[in-house]
């Protein structure tokens, strides 16, 4: 069921991805739902609320999947809620990972260069984006700074580097979503980004039985 699920996820993120190549918005909505979706399905199924930290990250992945929603039509107003959403993701895998208990020196030690990528990243992004978006493309670098630094403090105590993996695979797809909505379009952003961002959160559930 893992693996079947699993792979199902990929395909249809790879379907979302010629979608939006294609231009198909029906296709679009169909394909990006269904791999959100799956990876709820999935989440359930690798037992997500029998445990504390299974259920924040359950509902970590119910905001994800709503943000995942929300950012398919392209009008600021939703794109705003579509952060938040995401903000609230991240603040629930913190929540998790606190559920498991966090070695606060190595997410400290972590932080560090963290802090410094996020602020060249915001040096890159804040130029293009426009003065109402500011405040929240901050928070969202701030807060997904601290989700990276803390799941390093998990992996650090417990010997569990898939953790920290699946934290920097979702950072680093949120790189992809930044470039192309505030720097350029284009379908490379996606190529590399989508899939990074599906993998991650299938990473993240294999660790609800870990």
């Amino acid at each position: 069921m893992f693996w079947g699920l699993s792979t199902a996820i990929l395909i249809l993120a790879m379907a979302y991805v010629y979608a939006e190549y294609r231009n198909n918005l029906p296709l679009v909505w169909i394909t990006k739902i269904g791999a959100s979706s799956a990876f709820l399905v999935l989440a359930w199924q690798q037992g997500a609320t029998e445990t504390s930290y299974g259920q924040w990250i359950l509902i970590s992945l119910c905001c994800s999947w709503l943000g995942d929603v929300l950012l398919i039509p392209r009008q600021d107003a939703i794109f705003k809620i579509g952060i938040f959403s995401f903000f609230l993701a991240h603040v629930g895998y913190i929540v998790a990972f606190t559920r498991l208990g966090i070695d606060p020196t190595s997410a400290l030690i972590s932080a560090a260069p963290l802090l410094v990528a996020g602020g060249l990243i915001l040096r890159w992004l804040l130029p293009t984006v426009s003065a109402d978006l500011r405040v929240p493309v901050i928070a969202y670098v701030i807060v997904i700074t601290a989700m990276v630094a803390t799941s390093v403090g998990v992996a650090w105590r417990f010997d569990w580097p898939v953790i920290g993996v699946a934290a920097t695979m979702f950072w680093l797809s949120d790189l992809s979503v930044a470039r192309e909505r505030f720097i350029q379009s284009a379908l490379i952003n996606r190529l590399w980004g989508i899939p990074m961002y599906y993998g991650a959160q299938i990473v993240f559930i294999t660790t609800l039985s870990g």
